[in-house]
């Protein structure tokens, strides 16, 4: 009887062992090093939001058994001050997350830059409907061959024009102004479609070229516009919503393809949360800016039909772009956003 007994109490002390030291409650954490590299500055509400998707994930992590750091990295300086550089070192899976525009993303995956085509959206609910739909996934599925994947995306503010020259409320106002563009050939094209002089430019060129007359205006968000200081060296702002891009949070394709489906779902589920919470917060953030800017600028909107002209006259970009998005998906996406 007392040789059972012990037998039976030796079975529940190895049972209770085994039980400790495999749940991730008494044994060791499953660690998670996460480096996540961003353009700009810790400032920055994006960026804010990286910040803010690292404390979630600690924290759901924790009570999941996980041990996961996230360590965020300002003004890419995983990649040695070139963002470039950075994202080559998420597809060799050197680093795994980024946050970077839309726009960085068009050299390896060109679908994802119809996010950005000329009067796509009308508002922010625009955008956000877009971002939230299935479109994301078919426009970003490439990167996947490219070693990125993409989580999610944040919204950003629409692109308004600032200049020194004139007021622009009609498309001939436009005309000859030569305004600061990313080095990027859509929003080249935008440009020239209208008349205008594109100049590509970095845009820490950008306060110097306007106080020179190298350029007489360039386009940004709002917010942009009034963190710069762009604003002392412009005159006239005008409301026109004719082009968004979208902060892009991606991950290295080897790296995630390397993680079990419960870690995928706390850090899928961090970034979804913070993707809505950023929507509001850059909604707000803009209205600020621009009240505050209408102290400093004149800030107009183009006059009654104005808008119509616009996209007739940069429909030729459209037509540009068909080759690289397909008809079968501006069609889909044009009916999509009621345009």
């Amino acid at each position: 009887m007392k040789t059972a007994r012990g037998i039976l109490t030796l079975i529940v002390t190895v049972s209770l062992a085994f039980l400790v030291s495999s749940s991730p409650v008494f044994g060791a954490a499953k660690q998670i090093q996460i480096k996540c590299g961003v353009p700009g500055a810790l400032s920055e509400l994006y960026v804010q939001g990286m910040l803010t998707i690292s404390e979630a994930v600690k924290a759901e992590g924790a009570k999941q058994g996980y041990d996961i750091t996230m360590q965020v990295f300002p003004n890419s300086s995983l990649g040695g001050g070139s963002q470039q550089a950075e994202l080559e070192l998420l597809q060799a899976g050197a680093i795994q997350m980024v946050n970077y525009s839309s726009a960085n993303f068009a050299a390896f995956e060109p679908k994802i830059s119809i996010i950005s085509m000329p009067f796509l959206f009308a508002d922010f609910d625009d955008a956000y409907k877009f971002y939230s739909s299935p479109f994301v996934e078919e426009i970003t599925a490439g990167l996947d061959q490219k070693g990125m994947k993409v989580l999610g995306m944040f919204t950003r503010g629409f692109r308004q024009l600032t200049n020194s020259k004139r007021p622009v409320r009609t498309v001939n106002d436009v005309k000859g102004l030569k305004v600061r563009v990313m080095n990027s050939p859509l929003y080249v094209s935008i440009f020239d479609a209208l008349d205008a002089k594109a100049v590509p430019m970095s845009f820490s060129e950008v306060y110097t070229g306007l106080q020179l007359g190298t350029i007489d205006g360039q386009e940004n968000s709002a917010d942009t516009t009034k963190s710069t200081k762009v604003y002392e060296v412009q005159k006239y702002m005008t409301l026109w919503n004719y082009s968004t891009d979208s902060s892009v949070i991606a991950v290295s394709t080897k790296w995630w393809n390397g993680l079990d489906a419960q870690a995928k779902t706390i850090i899928t589920t961090a970034v979804k949360n913070e993707e809505k919470r950023q929507y509001t917060l850059v909604r707000q953030k803009e209205d600020e800016a621009l009240a505050s800017l209408k102290g400093s600028l004149k800030v107009d909107t183009l006059e009654p039909g104005e808008q119509a002209k616009l996209r007739e006259a940069t429909k030729k970009v459209w037509d540009k772009y068909e080759s690289v998005f397909g008809k079968d998906l501006i069609d889909r996406v044009q009916k999509f956003t009621k345009k």
